[in-house]
């Protein structure tokens, strides 16, 4: 089992920010996991695989870790999004948005675990 600290989140977004979805949700979270934020709620590693591809289509999202706490079974982490837009996306997740533009969103999320892995996912922002 691999320790929750700085070396795991670390694991975690580097692999969400190289794009390897796959990776991430089979290595990371539980088979029933749950994953939601404001305006998505998903259930199971092969939805939350086939939502975060789809959610990132045309569109380059770099999460950057701020602070990150953990205690036993949780983790609470607050982090800034970064986001540039490669087509026009009027109905994109944070607004319209087009293409070449960017947009720094801060954000915070609670991790709940069961030893290593996410077993629920919930994602924060500010309306936009």
């Amino acid at each position: 089992m691999r320790q929750i600290d700085e070396k795991y989140w670390k694991d975690y977004f580097d692999t969400h920010n190289d794009r390897r979805f796959e990776d991430l949700v089979n290595n990371f979270y539980t088979e029933d996991a749950t994953f939601q934020n404001p305006k998505t709620l998903v259930r199971g590693r092969k939805k939350l695989i086939d939502y975060l591809k789809q959610s990132n289509q045309d569109v380059r999202i770099e999460l950057i870790p701020l602070t990150i706490i953990t205690n036993p079974g949780v983790a609470a982490v607050e982090l800034d999004c970064v986001i540039h837009v490669e087509r026009d996306l009027p109905n994109f997740l944070f607004g319209p948005m087009n293409n070449g533009d960017s947009a720094r969103i801060g954000m915070a999320a609670v991790y709940h675990l069961d030893k290593d892995r996410i077993t629920q996912a919930n994602i924060y922002w500010m309306r936009v």
